[in-house]
């Protein structure tokens, strides 16, 4: 799975865990190990991107999580219950 994240501002790359990446206008796509590291240190998970079977399981706490979801072509988010549409609400 890959984490879409906005890195801190100025920055034109982003390194972590010995590896680096580029971003564009703040926005790059990291492994979730390297975002973790890159999120501690300024940057913000935007959202998670991955296959549906990669659908991270998540708490009641953690609704509003963007996923997009490279299965069926669409970004979902979670609503803190189920998996929901962006452009529909309807459960995915």
């Amino acid at each position: 799975m890959t984490t879409r994240i906005l890195a801190p501002l100025g920055a034109a790359s982003v390194t972590a865990n010995g590896r680096s990446y580029p971003v564009t206008n703040r926005i790059g796509d990291l492994a979730d190990a390297d975002a973790a590291v890159v999120c501690s240190n300024g940057g913000r998970r935007l959202m998670l991107i991955g296959s549906a079977s990669q659908r991270p399981a998540l708490g009641a706490d953690q609704g509003g999580t963007l996923f997009a979801d490279q299965t069926i072509g669409a970004v979902i988010v979670f609503d803190g219950q189920a998996w929901r549409s962006v452009a529909t609400g309807a459960v995915v």
